[in-house]
């Protein structure tokens, strides 16, 4: 019942474990609180320490502890304006180091640790502005050469990332990128799809799983994930993705989420274990799922929620 990576990794790999594995890549501080019974050091798992995230994994029984390695441009740095050659290399300086401090935090302890990287299209659109997202978005039409450009520079750090960490003991790799629901398929296959792969293929030959994540509905990216071997997909929110339909049309990517973040904020502890129950029998029997919220454990979830999520994880049994 305690902290295994292995359990998590094994059903990344399609087998069965001792139970289906918890994991959360995002608690917000409500729920550290209520997890560490005190005020935690920062917001968040993703910006705590090392040691205090491995204190917040043990007490919630998850399996790894994330490690931010992204590293954006300044947010709205570059605009239709921006000559591409002005655009700095990419710099991984400490991120080495940085997962090195994690996994010394880790050791002995049971728990795995998963460097977290960006795919080049959701940070590409923050950094464009003057307004992020939509500014990105038009220079896809206006401006494609600047795009190119800062699609190329998030994909040559991330591949620059993966060079310096990959003799490293990490166990397996969180790879997010949003890219559904503001651009057509045509430009997610022209423009991400070729960059993607290119890391996705990098991460494989390490040898480590890789666990993609996309917010929105993923009916765009699961045929890129399939056919490129992707382990599994990351948070099939509730609202935008029917996980039952996924699960038949994709029985080979482990599933990772879509217990609802709206049920996890405003509903009660029974009708919690109740739709964690349904994910469970419905999906757990054959493994290749992982509970997890829709999103993440943001605010607004009730502590007392997310714990009736996770208890009913610890007790199922096929």
């Amino acid at each position: 019942m305690d902290s295994d990576i292995n359990r998590l990794l094994t059903v990344f790999q399609g087998g069965r474990a001792d139970r289906v594995p918890n994991f959360e890549i995002v608690i917000d501080r409500r729920n550290l609180r209520a997890i560490l019974g005190r005020e935690p050091s920062e917001n968040s798992l993703w910006t705590i320490p090392p040691a205090e995230a491995v204190e917040v994994a043990l007490r919630v029984r998850q399996d790894a502890i994330p490690c931010p390695l992204q590293s954006p441009l300044p947010p709205c740095s570059v605009t239709e304006d921006t000559d591409p050659a002005d655009l700095p290399r990419p710099d991984v300086t400490g991120k080495r180091e940085k997962l090195q401090a994690y996994l010394e935090a880790a050791r002995g302890t049971g728990l795995g640790v998963c460097p977290c990287l960006s795919g080049p299209f959701t940070i590409s659109s923050l950094t464009c502005g003057p307004v992020s997202i939509q500014s990105f978005m038009e220079m896809i039409y206006t401006a494609p050469r600047v795009v190119d450009a800062v699609l190329d520079f998030y994909t040559e750090y991330t591949l620059a990332a993966l060079r310096a960490i990959r003799d490293l003991p990490y166990h397996f790799l969180y790879l997010g990128d949003d890219v559904t629901d503001f651009v057509s398929p045509e430009h997610l296959a022209a423009l991400w799809a070729p960059r993607h792969e290119r890391i996705v293929r990098a991460a494989q030959e390490t040898g480590r799983p890789i666990l993609c994540h996309c917010c929105g509905p993923q009916a765009d990216v699961l045929p890129y994930f399939e056919r490129w071997g992707v382990n599994a997909t990351h948070p099939l929110q509730a609202d935008r993705n029917d996980i039952y339909a996924v699960r038949e049309r994709y029985p080979g990517l482990t599933l990772v989420g879509n217990v609802d973040v709206n049920l996890l904020s405003f509903g009660t502890p029974e009708q919690v274990a109740a739709d964690t129950r349904e994910h469970l029998e419905r999906l757990g029997r054959a493994g290749r799922y992982v509970v997890c919220s829709s999103h993440s454990i943001i605010d607004s979830v009730q502590p007392e929620n997310y714990r009736a999520m996770i208890e009913t994880a610890w007790q199922w049994r096929p």
